[in-house]
């Protein structure tokens, strides 16, 4: 057993005790002796240590019976060591033999605790052999009514997912509603996300008051440790985004989104990571989207490999735009010249050389065609009236359609030109002779092009 779970028996022990016919100063003593001999087995599991306990049981110590129940329960007994003097055929016969001993029919002698193991893990159990709906029910109603939030919470559980068992299973679904808010405000941090889940589930269309009930129960789980608290986080991150319940608000989307995440939650990594991305709520952060993306992937959310490759798509870009130099507004400026030699020289009749036309055979001037390029935004304009647009790794021109595509280190041409960047080298992939050398101050194919950058002016020989 885990200390959480030994804290949470004794402190269930100490604090429902007997039921109130019992004396206080037996319960006391007989809690004491009990729980004294159940942890020396705990420490040295030998079977010499297992027997105070079933003295005590002999006696109708109902603590120790209970303490006897939660051992078998739990698998800390092995069954050679008692078999020559008790008889059971499993842990789990042994353990309902000993709580249903500490019940003894919840009658004066009965414990609460083991009530409560009753009629969760064995009557309100669909996998137990002993399942019994009306008996579990029978157990947790009469635990809930000593207002045992733990017993309150599972009675709600119960009642929503066997609602359909019962004569009226729209009562039973409103009572373990009512049932999960008692235990919330009891102070069982789990509660609150049930019942927003089920609030969720059971109202077609809330009003306003259970919108705003469902959100508090919600972001009371994502602020509290507890079982769902990384998915409560996740939840209230897509309410903020969306704008369903609440007003849409970008801050607090991003911080709930981010408290799944750091929670470890697959789909809050994911969730986050993707947002990073796409800049929500500021500048896009690759290392930090790449970050928690391979985490969400690492931990099995199948959609982070596609983020994952669009953030490839993004860095393999603005690689291929580092290649250029000095900037990227002058890189725009020889590009809107180029094409307008481009263009000219098409009408000249000059021979075409993989995409760039080449000029080994006449001297170009632009004279009066030379083009200046202004940035704003992501829009390239030149004063000849081209305007060139960057959307995500593509670059256009916006008048003529015609376009660029950057993926990895290739860059494709809408007019079927090939062309792969190594460094500050572009090399046609259609004529692998073909080769363009980017430095500061211009442009050098190996067909013989030089093209010079002077202030906003492109001039090639």
């Amino acid at each position: 057993m885990s200390l959480k779970n030994l804290i949470l028996l004794l402190s269930f022990l100490l604090i429902t005790g007997l039921s109130s016919t019992s004396s206080v100063a037996v319960s006391d003593k007989n809690f004491q002796d009990a729980k004294r001999a159940y942890e020396i087995y705990l420490q040295d599991p030998q079977i010499l240590n297992l027997f105070p306990l079933f003295k005590m049981h002999a006696e109708d110590n109902s603590f120790a019976e209970t303490f006897l129940g939660d051992l078998f329960y739990n698998g800390k007994v092995n069954k050679k060591d008692v078999e020559s003097f008790f008889d059971y055929e499993t842990n789990e016969d042994a353990a309902f033999f000993f709580f249903n001993e500490a019940v003894d029919d919840f009658g004066p002698n009965g414990h609460r605790l083991a009530a409560y193991y009753l009629g969760r893990n064995f009557y309100g159990n669909e996998d137990s052999k002993y399942f019994n709906l009306r008996k579990a029910l029978e157990y947790l109603f009469a635990l809930d009514a000593l207002n045992i939030p733990e017993a309150t919470f599972e009675l709600g559980y119960l009642l929503y997912f066997n609602a359909d068992k019962l004569l009226d299973p729209e009562d039973a679904k409103t009572t373990s509603i009512e049932k999960l808010k008692k235990a919330a405000e009891a102070g069982h941090t789990d509660a609150h996300y049930v019942a927003y889940l089920f609030m969720a589930q059971h109202f077609d269309k809330p009003t306003n008051a259970q919108k705003n009930e469902m959100m508090r129960h919600l972001e009371t789980a994502a602020s509290q440790i507890g079982n769902y608290q990384s998915t409560a986080s996740l939840l209230a991150a897509g309410h903020y985004k969306r704008g369903d319940f609440v007003e849409r608000n970008t801050t607090k989307f991003m911080s709930y989104a981010k408290k799944s995440a750091e929670l470890n939650n697959p789909d809050g990594h994911y969730f986050y990571g993707k947002h990073l991305l796409m800049g929500v709520g500021g500048s896009p952060d690759y290392g930090l989207a790449e970050y928690h993306l391979k985490k969400a992937r690492e931990l099995g959310n199948k959609f982070a490999q596609k983020q994952l490759d669009k953030l490839e798509e993004k860095q393999a870009f603005e690689r291929s735009l580092d290649v250029f130099e000095p900037e990227l507004e002058q890189v725009m400026e020889m590009f809107g010249a180029a094409q307008s030699f481009y263009t000219d020289s098409n009408a000249a009749g000059l021979p075409k050389a993989g995409g760039f036309y080449d000029g080994q055979t006449a001297s170009i001037d632009f004279g009066a065609d030379e083009q200046e390029y202004n940035r704003r935004g992501n829009d390239f304009i030149g004063s000849g009236g081209q305007t060139w647009r960057i959307s995500g790794n593509t670059m256009r021109n916006i008048a003529t359609g015609e376009y660029y595509r950057f993926s990895g280190n290739q860059i494709t041409g809408s007019r079927g030109d090939r062309w792969k960047i190594n460094r500050n080298r572009i090399q046609s992939l259609d004529n692998p002779n073909l080769t363009y050398k980017l430095g500061r101050r211009g442009i050098q194919g190996s067909n013989g092009t030089v093209c010079k950058y002077r202030v906003n002016t492109l001039r090639c020989n």
